[in-house]
């Protein structure tokens, strides 16, 4: 009966550890998956000003979902929605946090 007992006890001690390297794995994911869709933010933004630079055009809402349509699938690899906000291209779902003082321009202030 005692080797039951013991042979329980690491089986609940293997499934703790199946469940944290779980989390862990999942935590990777996530991270991979946001910096996925802000490279291809950056990306889009750089193509975006360089079709607006050649052809002398401004932004305009509707034109950069023209562009979008043409240049821009599967930027958010969680179908986020992609704008071009104040010169920057923008996901809905993976949120830029160095912006979170609420002024817009995200830079550091240099002297």
């Amino acid at each position: 009966m005692v080797e039951l007992g013991s042979m329980m006890m690491g089986l609940c001690e293997r499934a703790k550890l199946w469940l944290f390297c779980g989390v862990v794995l999942i935590g990777y994911v996530g991270e991979a998956i946001e910096k996925v869709c802000k490279v291809n933010c950056v990306q889009v933004e750089r193509m975006y000003e360089m079709y607006l630079g050649m052809g002398n055009i401004e932004h305009m809402d509707v034109g950069f979902e023209e562009f979008l349509q043409e240049n821009g699938k599967d930027i958010c690899p969680e179908h986020g929605v992609i704008t071009y906000v104040e010169g920057k291209v923008q996901c809905s779902v993976h949120v830029d946090e160095d912006d979170s003082d609420g002024d817009g321009d995200g830079d550091v202030p240099y002297l």
